[in-house]
């Protein structure tokens, strides 16, 4: 079955079978269509969304794999392909987003990205930061820039953005800003919840909810004592490609940690001692 899609004055031919097998949203419509012997699917769409719906059409249809040039263009791709369920697109395009824009690193993109853009960027577990410090900051000024209004900033950080901030990758240092300038941007009970529950997180064990972002600064945990004489004990977890990156010569450097007034971070490396060929791990 051959069926065309109306947007505003704009028909598509298009195949539903295609469709059908690439988005669950399609695939709803189409058994629908054939229970009322319909030929003809009407979608409703804003203006702004038709550029973005073509461009997905054109894909689901293998005539086009192009990603947009820029990033407003493929946030908005990225959206209307969350909205007809083609998740390979969505994928596709939020890696385009986070790897080709770094947003993150480029103040002046906040501006173009939606909240639907930002949400996915903040689910990602491959963001190009230094640590969740960089998250965090990024949440805040995109949040201030977009919402004037206090009140409603606080909801969208509250409600949308704040629960994917992993709050218990972030230094003490930055838990303790965030605590003491929570003003405007969440309330009180918000904000002490998350930096509490961050603080237990660093000295039990990790938040399994969450999983570690690529970060360039490791995470770690302290565990601080003061009897017999104040010292602490730091934690490093690692995983098997980051061992692999150690025997390559690859240092690893955790995030800062404060300790007796002083700021402190550890770098993690090998050393090959050739007489023996034991690698040793050096805390400089």
């Amino acid at each position: 079955m051959n069926s065309t899609t109306v947007i505003a004055q704009k028909w598509y031919r298009i195949n539903s079978i295609i469709l059908m097998a690439t988005s669950q949203y399609f695939r709803k419509c189409f058994e629908s269509s054939y229970e009322q012997e319909e030929k003809v699917l009407t979608l409703h769409l804003k203006e702004s969304e038709e550029p973005a719906f073509r461009k997905l059409l054109e894909f689901m249809h293998a005539t086009s794999s192009t990603l947009a040039t820029n990033p407003f263009k493929l946030s908005s791709a990225m959206m209307v392909a969350k909205q007809f369920e083609q998740q390979f697109w969505v994928k596709k395009c939020k890696e385009g987003l986070i790897n080709r824009f770094k947003p993150l690193q480029h103040p002046e993109l906040m501006s173009l990205l939606s909240l639907a853009a930002v949400i996915e960027i903040l689910r990602s577990d491959d963001l190009d930061v230094q640590s969740e410090d960089d998250v965090y900051d990024f949440t805040l000024e995109w949040a201030l820039r977009n919402y004037p209004s206090k009140q409603r900033r606080r909801e969208v950080l509250e409600a949308e953005l704040g629960p994917l901030i992993r709050f218990h990758y972030m230094s003490y240092k930055k838990l303790v800003q965030a605590v003491t300038n929570y003003y405007e941007y969440f309330s009180r009970e918000f904000i002490l919840k998350a930096a509490m529950t961050a603080v237990v997180a660093k000295q039990v064990s990790p938040d399994s909810h969450f999983v570690e972002r690529a970060y360039k600064h490791k995470p770690l945990m302290v565990s601080e004592e003061f009897q017999p004489s104040r010292f602490c004990t730091i934690f490093l977890t690692f995983t098997r490609d980051e061992c692999l990156k150690l025997i390559q010569s690859s240092p690893i450097r955790s995030m800062d940690f404060e300790f007796h007034d002083g700021e402190f971070f550890i770098q993690v490396l090998n050393k090959l001692k050739e007489e023996r060929h034991i690698i040793t791990y050096l805390n400089p």
